[in-house]
C-alpha cells in the first residue's frame, strides 16, 4: 500500500523540492499540502495539482506521514497534534534546541518519528566517518568544523554542523557542551587540545557545504560534503517516510533509516 505524505511548508524552497521528489518516488503519494495561514496561495491549487491548506487537521489521515522542514515555532506547534490525528512524522527542522528534543522524545512514545539534522545519505555517512576518524586519530589532531549556507538561513551554526560536532565528540569520548568553541575573536591564547571548533559562513545561494578539518602536527585530513541542491535532502526525507511504514511508535534517526547504526 502506498504511503500517504503530508508536506508542511509546501510552497517554501524545501517544500517545493519535497513535492517534486514525493510525486515521483515509488511507494508513496502526496495526500496533502499545508502552509502558514497567511500564505497568499491558501485555498488555491499549486503546481503539483493539490489544494494548499492552512491547517494540518484539514488534511489529516490516520497513518499518513508528515514531512516537516519549516521553522522551530511551526514544528513545535505541530508535534503535539500528531498522536490525536493518527499521524507519523519526518522532521528535518533545525534549531529546535533542548526543548524541541524533549518534545520529540515525548511524542515519539505515542507515534513514530524520524528526526535528523540532515536527511541526505552523504551527510549521514560523513557523521559516521567523522566519529570513526576522531576515534582513530590522537587528540593532537585538532578538530575544526566549517559550514557554509545561503544568506537566508536563520539558525547558526547549522544543525548538520552540530550533528558532525556531536559525532566527533563521541569519537573522542568528550562531552560536546564542554569542548565546543563557536568561532574565535580577540586575544584568546593558544588553542587547547581538548576543543572542537565550529564556524559558520553565510552568503549567496549556497545550499550547504560542510568540512571537517583534522589538523595534526605534520599533516591534515579533510572530510567534506557539498550539497548541490535541496533534492538530496528531499530524497532522504522520502526514504525516511517509507521507512516509517508499519511502525506505530518510536524515535529514529537517519542512521537507522539507512542501516548505518
Amino acid at each position: 500500500m502506498s504511503v500517504p505524505v503530508i508536506i508542511l511548508g509546501a510552497e517554501g524552497r524545501m517544500g517545493r523540492a519535497l513535492q517534486a521528489i514525493c510525486t515521483h518516488t515509488p511507494g508513496m503519494h502526496i495526500h496533502g499540502l499545508v502552509e502558514r495561514p497567511d500564505h497568499p496561495l491558501i485555498g488555491k491549487t499549486v503546481g503539483t495539482g493539490f489544494l494548499l491548506h492552512a491547517h494540518l487537521d484539514q488534511v489529516a489521515l490516520s497513518g499518513a506521514v508528515v514531512i516537516d522542514f519549516t521553522a522551530p515555532a511551526a514544528t513545535l506547534a505541530m508535534l503535539p497534534l500528531l498522536p490525536d490525528l493518527g499521524l507519523k512524522a519526518v522532521v528535518g527542522t533545525t534549531g529546535l534546541g533542548d526543548k524541541g528534543d524533549a518534545i520529540i522524545s515525548e511524542v515519539s512514545k505515542k507515534t513514530a518519528i524520524v528526526f535528523s539534522p540532515n536527511m541526505s545519505l552523504g551527510v549521514n555517512i560523513l557523521f559516521k566517518l567523522t566519529e570513526l576518524v576522531a576515534k582513530i586519530l590522537p587528540p593532537s589532531y585538532a578538530i575544526e568544523i566549517i559550514e557554509a549556507h545561503h544568506q537566508y538561513k536563520k539558525d547558526s551554526p547549522s544543525g548538520t554542523a552540530l550533528g558532525i560536532a556531536q559525532h566527533a565528540a563521541q569519537g573522542r569520548g568528550w562531552n560536546l557542551s564542554e569542548v565546543a568553541c563557536y568561532g574565535r575573536e580577540g586575544l584568546i591564547g593558544e588553542r587547547p587540545e581538548k576543543q572542537i571548533g565550529i564556524h559558520a559562513v553565510r552568503g549567496g545561494d549556497i545550499v550547504g557545504d560542510h568540512t571537517v578539518l583534522l589538523a595534526g602536527p605534520h599533516e591534515r585530513l579533510e572530510l567534506k560534503h557539498v550539497a548541490h541542491s535541496r533534492e538530496s535532502l528531499a530524497q532522504g526525507a522520502a526514504t525516511a517516510a517509507l521507512f516509517l511504514k508499519g511502525k506505530s511508535q518510536g524515535l529514529f534517526n537517519m542512521e537507522a533509516v539507512l542501516g548505518l547504526a
